[in-house]
């Protein structure tokens, strides 16, 4: 191209692409990449272990779920690529990936693990596996189990939500909320 050289003859752009490719004309490896990724999991749908089968490749640290390409669609998590793969599209009554083994976390995609299910069943099993958000381990929690504790205690001794709520530094709703046990039941 005409543009100003930036490093090894080519300019910016080219130079970019061909650090991140090791090609200049490769626009991005993005397609390659979710070919071999999809053919990885072609090739392990009929997995016959019943331990996890672990997902092989990077995992960016902070993710919680691994995306993958499928070709004619946006990225899809891993996990409902391989239940896609190994038993059928998902029925409309059943919309959602479900980790039989609870570990989703650690990226399982072992076809024998997963199925279709509900939403309810889905957050059925999070309860069950223990694998929910709940709590003090929910990122938006504000209060922690012996605050909840003590809202409920003063509540049943006559405190206000409208008291309560000003000393905490919270909302008048969510101490309400806890009162009511609409949120924090498990404590």
């Amino acid at each position: 191209c005409n543009k100003r050289v930036a490093g090894r003859g080519l300019c910016n752009m080219h130079w970019a692409r061909w650090r991140r490719n090791g090609d200049p004309l490769v626009r991005s490896n993005r397609a390659s990449k979710a070919a071999f990724y999809l053919d990885w999991l072609e090739r392990h749908k009929d997995h016959v272990g019943d331990d996890c089968l672990t997902w092989p490749f990077v995992i960016a640290p902070s993710a919680r779920y691994v995306l993958v390409a499928l070709p004619g669609r946006r990225n899809v998590m891993v996990h409902r690529a391989m239940c896609e793969l190994a038993h059928g599209p998902a029925p409309a009554d059943k919309p959602q990936a479900l980790h039989s083994c609870g570990n989703a976390d650690e990226f399982c995609v072992n076809p024998k693990h997963l199925r279709w299910g509900t939403h309810q069943e889905n957050m059925d099993d999070k309860a069950t596996h223990g694998t929910g958000a709940r709590g003090i381990g929910h990122g938006m929690a504000k209060l922690t189990e012996e605050l909840v504790h003590h809202i409920r205690e003063r509540a049943r001794h006559g405190a206000t939500a409208r008291s309560l709520a000003a000393e905490i530094g919270v909302t008048r709703q969510c101490i309400s909320n806890v009162i009511a046990r609409r949120t924090w039941t498990h404590v």
